[in-house]
Protein backbone atom coordinates (compact mmCIF):
# COMPACT_ATOMS: atom_id res chain seq x y z
CA UNK A 1 0.00 0.00 0.00
CA UNK A 2 1.19 2.92 -0.51
CA UNK A 3 -0.52 6.93 0.93
CA UNK A 4 -2.00 8.67 -2.08
CA UNK A 5 -4.15 11.03 -0.30
CA UNK A 6 -4.98 12.82 2.50
CA UNK A 7 -7.47 15.63 3.40
CA UNK A 8 -8.43 16.68 7.03
CA UNK A 9 -11.31 19.50 7.33
CA UNK A 10 -10.93 19.61 11.31
CA UNK A 11 -13.86 17.53 12.01
CA UNK A 12 -12.32 14.22 9.55
CA UNK A 13 -9.19 13.01 8.19
CA UNK A 14 -9.68 10.97 4.89
CA UNK A 15 -6.64 9.13 4.00
CA UNK A 16 -6.39 7.29 0.61
CA UNK A 17 -4.45 4.54 -0.72
CA UNK A 18 -3.26 2.80 -3.45
CA UNK A 19 -2.03 -1.04 -3.63
CA UNK A 20 0.70 -0.88 -5.48
CA UNK A 21 -0.12 -4.76 -6.86
CA UNK A 22 -3.65 -4.29 -8.32
CA UNK A 23 -3.79 0.08 -8.07
CA UNK A 24 -7.06 -0.38 -6.42
CA UNK A 25 -7.44 2.44 -4.15
CA UNK A 26 -9.06 2.34 -0.35
CA UNK A 27 -10.44 5.38 1.68
CA UNK A 28 -10.36 5.62 5.23
CA UNK A 29 -12.67 8.03 6.81
CA UNK A 30 -11.21 8.71 10.35
CA UNK A 31 -13.26 10.65 13.12
CA UNK A 32 -12.41 12.05 16.38
CA UNK A 33 -8.96 12.61 15.31
CA UNK A 34 -6.54 14.54 17.84
CA UNK A 35 -3.63 14.67 15.86
CA UNK A 36 -1.89 13.28 12.75
CA UNK A 37 1.86 13.36 11.80
CA UNK A 38 3.54 11.81 8.37
CA UNK A 39 6.56 10.54 8.29
CA UNK A 40 9.53 8.69 5.66
CA UNK A 41 9.34 5.10 6.86
CA UNK A 42 12.96 4.93 7.75
CA UNK A 43 12.42 7.46 10.53
CA UNK A 44 9.88 4.60 11.89
CA UNK A 45 12.19 1.29 12.00
CA UNK A 46 11.53 0.26 15.72
CA UNK A 47 8.15 -0.64 14.87
CA UNK A 48 8.97 -2.53 11.42
CA UNK A 49 9.70 -6.00 13.49
CA UNK A 50 6.29 -5.63 14.80
CA UNK A 51 4.39 -3.71 11.83
CA UNK A 52 5.12 -6.26 9.13
CA UNK A 53 2.37 -8.14 7.16
CA UNK A 54 -0.50 -5.38 7.01
CA UNK A 55 -0.80 -1.72 6.57
CA UNK A 56 -3.15 -0.69 9.28
CA UNK A 57 -2.08 -1.25 13.03
CA UNK A 58 -3.13 -0.07 16.58
CA UNK A 59 0.08 0.72 18.41
CA UNK A 60 -0.67 0.34 22.03
CA UNK A 61 2.53 1.16 23.83
CA UNK A 62 6.21 2.77 22.82
CA UNK A 63 4.48 4.90 20.09
CA UNK A 64 4.07 8.41 19.10
CA UNK A 65 1.75 8.71 21.84
CA UNK A 66 3.37 7.10 24.53
CA UNK A 67 6.17 9.87 23.43
CA UNK A 68 3.58 12.77 23.52
CA UNK A 69 2.55 11.36 27.41
CA UNK A 70 5.83 11.91 28.37
CA UNK A 71 5.75 16.20 28.06
CA UNK A 72 4.01 18.19 30.40
CA UNK A 73 2.38 20.53 27.92
CA UNK A 74 0.60 17.07 26.47
CA UNK A 75 -3.34 17.74 27.59
CA UNK A 76 -4.90 15.03 25.69
CA UNK A 77 -3.11 12.00 27.40
CA UNK A 78 -6.17 10.59 28.72
CA UNK A 79 -5.91 6.90 27.90
CA UNK A 80 -9.16 6.66 25.87
CA UNK A 81 -6.89 8.23 23.26
CA UNK A 82 -5.72 5.45 20.86
CA UNK A 83 -3.08 5.61 18.39
CA UNK A 84 -2.81 3.95 15.04
CA UNK A 85 -0.10 3.67 12.12
CA UNK A 86 -0.79 3.09 8.21
CA UNK A 87 2.32 1.44 7.14
CA UNK A 88 3.26 2.63 3.33
CA UNK A 89 5.26 2.07 0.72
CA UNK A 90 7.53 5.12 1.27
CA UNK A 91 5.50 7.23 3.86
CA UNK A 92 3.74 6.39 6.78
CA UNK A 93 0.94 7.77 8.88
CA UNK A 94 0.30 7.95 12.32
CA UNK A 95 -3.10 9.05 13.80
CA UNK A 96 -4.25 10.18 17.34
CA UNK A 97 -8.19 9.15 17.82
CA UNK A 98 -10.77 8.96 20.14
CA UNK A 99 -12.57 6.10 17.99
CA UNK A 100 -11.26 2.90 16.43
CA UNK A 101 -10.79 3.44 12.44
CA UNK A 102 -12.61 0.46 10.65
CA UNK A 103 -11.78 -0.28 7.64
CA UNK A 104 -13.88 -0.82 4.17
CA UNK A 105 -14.21 -3.67 2.66
CA UNK A 106 -14.19 -2.72 -0.92
CA UNK A 107 -12.05 -0.60 -2.64
CA UNK A 108 -12.89 2.76 -3.18
CA UNK A 109 -13.09 5.50 -6.51
CA UNK A 110 -10.81 8.90 -5.92
CA UNK A 111 -12.00 11.75 -4.37
CA UNK A 112 -13.51 13.95 -6.58
CA UNK A 113 -11.24 16.91 -6.59
CA UNK A 114 -8.43 14.22 -6.73
CA UNK A 115 -5.68 14.46 -9.58
CA UNK A 116 -3.34 12.32 -10.28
Amino acid sequence: MALQHLDYDLETLTVTLRNLETQGLTSLRISAVEGFRVLDEGDLLEFWPHCSGSWLHEITAGGWLDQERLRAGFLSGDRALKEYLISGADTCLNVLTWEAITVPQQPCSPPPDYAQ
